[in-house]
């Protein structure tokens, strides 16, 4: 059947599917990789700068606003095996974690005011070839914790 354009709706839908499977989507919000939204940190390659005061209060905001959306996608995360580069991801953040508690003398991170946070993430910028090799060393109890939490254990 012919469209007014004068291709038939067939070509049209395979080049729609063309289309979708050309395009790397983000499975957790939605966006094209290549080009991410200005606002999308999930797609980015990890921390590149800290936050500032106004991008937390508005990264909370957008965050409470997709709370339903978040526990869904964290849900269907749950029952399937991380990647490599997922496990890459937690390695690291692993090894920045470590550091900061190093630095703080063990305090945790979550128990530090926001300009200590901020004055933390500077630090831990400099640290990075640190990072790293503390964050490849990691990456194998990373993977024995993925795999005993998908057996159960």
């Amino acid at each position: 059947m012919l469209l007014k354009d004068g291709k038939s709706q067939e070509d049209k839908m395979k080049n729609f599917k063309t289309f979708l499977e050309e395009k790397d989507i983000c499975e957790n919000c939605g966006c094209d990789k290549a080009n991410p939204k200005p606002d999308c940190d999930c797609c980015g390659d990890g921390v590149d700068e800290a936050l500032s005061i106004m991008q937390r209060r508005k990264r909370a905001i957008s965050l409470r606003k997709n709370k339903a959306k978040l526990a869904i996608g964290r849900k269907k995360a749950a029952n399937r095996i991380a990647s490599h580069d997922k496990l890459k991801k937690r390695a690291q953040r692993a090894a920045r974690n470590q550091m900061v508690r190093k630095i703080t003398k063990g305090i945790p991170k979550g128990d530090l005011t926001n300009a200590r946070k901020a004055e933390m993430e500077k630090r831990l910028d400099k640290m990075k070839p640190r990072i790293n090799r503390i964050a490849k060393k990691l990456i194998k109890d990373v993977r024995k914790k993925e795999i005993a939490r998908k057996r159960g254990r």
